[in-house]
């Protein structure tokens, strides 16, 4: 495949937890279980808070709305999962891919924001338990919310835009059960410093940024529940701060796992070459461009021999040029005859070599067999069509070549090879 955009890259492949054929069954019953009770779970809750009048407060509200936001999230991920093992297959479409990248920065940038708004709750609830009801208003408890989604939206399709503009490389191995950002920009092979400018400035805004103000309301919480006097009531706060300070923590440990997984795992392939270095008969004089895509990771080294002796950087007419995409090319220009014979081409990597082969053999243009004349075909034969388009045959040979073999007759003729 070549590299390109949305028009030519049509399908990423995710690689999973395990390419164990014989874990696929226990991977799927153990996610299938983990998702059902993950939907159901957050469902009864979500129920029971709205059936219960006595649980519409802030508290409840902000747990009702991370329940959903879990339920969303798990739904963007899992299903694909679960379908390509039941299915054996790894792959994910171009848009399919996107959109789950899309979504799972959506409900992600969403729980983030509910988390602060829930440490903030517990703030005011404690800090301040006398303007609780006149601070937190359900008006406020809504616009809290909304904010969190709409800057959750705005990061996600930003992110999302500028993944669109990216072209991408013959390796579309996504080392992951679902599409991630990170994963695919290390698969791009155009420029990617804008898209890494702009995950690292987003994640410290609203990554740093956020967490920071959970520290600083929970350490504002301490502060005034160590200053209570009864040993009960620093239990029944600290056990209500409790579940809170596991979910923030299981969170962002579960963020921070992913983004150093995805930094630190590497995977490593050897060399594969795509199309062979092919013989070549080249007229001497003319260039010659010997040249075949190999793919590999990490990316691999080349080296070019003649005769099995290696060919110098520095070697006269003769240049070396790979680029991103893994096409690699040995450009010759012009060709002579001393440049006849069998090249080799090798990749390496860390995790292995691969060689090809091809013959390149210069002639001298005067050694070009002439067709025999043959009787004249109507003018819509198809040298009247290679005519029309700029195409030939003569300026192949010389003006007295061409005068000796057509003067016999006024009309075009043509060789059975055309």
């Amino acid at each position: 495949m070549n590299p390109g955009n949305f028009s030519e890259t049509t399908e990423f492949f995710l690689l999973g937890l395990s390419e164990d054929p014989d874990l696929q069954p226990v991977l799927f019953a153990l996610f299938l279980s983990m998702y059902l009770v993950t939907v159901l779970g957050n469902l009864v809750i979500t129920m029971v808070i709205i059936s219960d009048s006595h649980l519409h407060t802030p508290m409840y509200f902000f747990l009702s709305s991370l329940s959903f936001v879990d339920i969303c999230f798990t739904t963007t991920t899992i299903p694909k999962m679960l379908v390509n093992i039941q299915v054996h297959s790894k792959s994910i479409s171009y848009t399919g891919c996107l959109t789950q990248i899309c979504f799972a920065l959506v409900f992600l940038g969403l729980e983030n924001g509910i988390l602060v708004t829930m440490a903030y709750d517990r703030f005011v609830a404690i800090c301040h338990p006398l303007r609780y009801n006149v601070i937190m208003k359900p008006k406020l408890c809504r616009l809290l919310v909304l904010l969190s989604f709409l800057i959750s939206v705005l990061d996600a399709l930003l992110h999302t835009s500028m993944a669109l503009r990216l072209s991408f490389c013959t390796n579309l191995e996504i080392p992951h059960f679902f599409c991630e950002l990170a994963h695919l920009l290390k698969l791009a092979c155009s420029d990617i410093l804008i898209n890494n400018i702009l995950v690292y400035l987003v994640t410290g805004l609203l990554g740093a940024v956020p967490l920071s103000g959970i520290i600083f309301s929970y350490t504002q919480i301490v502060s005034s529940v160590l200053k209570i006097p009864s040993a009960g009531r620093k239990y029944k706060v600290f056990s209500i701060c409790g579940s809170h300070l596991i979910v923030v923590s299981l969170f962002y440990g579960t963020g921070f796992g992913v983004y150093l997984s995805s930094t630190a795992k590497e995977v490593k392939k050897a060399p594969v070459i795509l199309e062979k270095l092919h013989n070549r008969d080249i007229p001497e004089g003319h260039p010659v461009r010997l040249e075949c895509p190999v793919i590999g990771m990490p990316p691999p080294m080349f080296y070019w021999k003649k005769d099995n002796e290696t060919i110098p950087f520095t070697r006269e007419r003769v240049s070396m040029h790979q680029d991103t995409t893994g096409y690699v090319c040995l450009l010759i220009q012009p060709a002579k005859k001393s440049d006849t014979g069998w090249y080799t081409l090798s990749a390496k990597n860390e995790a292995g070599i691969v060689s090809c082969t091809g013959r390149l053999d210069i002639y001298a243009q005067w050694h070009q067999q002439i067709p025999p004349p043959m009787p004249i075909w109507p003018s819509h034969s198809h040298y009247g069509s290679l005519t029309s388009k700029g195409l030939d045959i003569f300026s192949a040979f010389s003006s007295t070549e061409s005068t000796m073999v057509y003067s016999c007759s006024s009309s075009i003729v043509e060789s059975d090879e055309l």
